[in-house]
């Protein structure tokens, strides 16, 4: 593994500290009560052009940081996904509380969050590293 520059660390840094800052903070109260009612919150920071189409299929109204994906959008695009990211397909079908799907910039991000031990994690074989193995 490539030793990152401190420029692109600082980037990178700087990106989660902004998406912190302006959508996970101010719609905490808003994503915790819909991670527990077992509903699917989104999300939403910059995301890349190329995203908008799915985003606005899935329920966004192309300006919010959040809206709840239904349950009947989650299975549209589990189907699409089927062949291609069953990982992530199964995770959108999940019927367990506590995950958020999150778009920022060119990425989308299936997480969870496990009450038990106050961990946010990504769903194990969704990330782009799981995928590439």
């Amino acid at each position: 593994m490539n030793i990152p520059d401190p420029e692109t660390t600082a980037t990178i840094a700087r990106k989660f500290k902004e998406f912190h800052e302006f959508v996970v903070t101010p719609n905490a109260e808003w994503l915790a009560e819909h991670m527990l009612k077992g509903e699917l919150p989104a999300l939403v920071r910059n995301p890349h052009p190329i995203a908008h189409r799915l985003l606005k299929e899935l329920g966004w109204d192309g300006v919010a940081d959040h809206f709840v994906i239904s349950r009947q959008r989650a299975k549209r695009l589990a189907r699409t996904l089927k062949n291609i990211d069953a990982p992530a397909a199964q995770w959108l079908t999940s019927n367990r509380p506590c995950r958020v799907y999150v778009f920022i910039d060119r990425a989308n991000l299936c997480m969870n969050f496990n009450t038990q031990t106050e961990e946010l994690t990504m769903e194990p074989g969704t990330s782009d590293e799981d995928r590439a193995n």
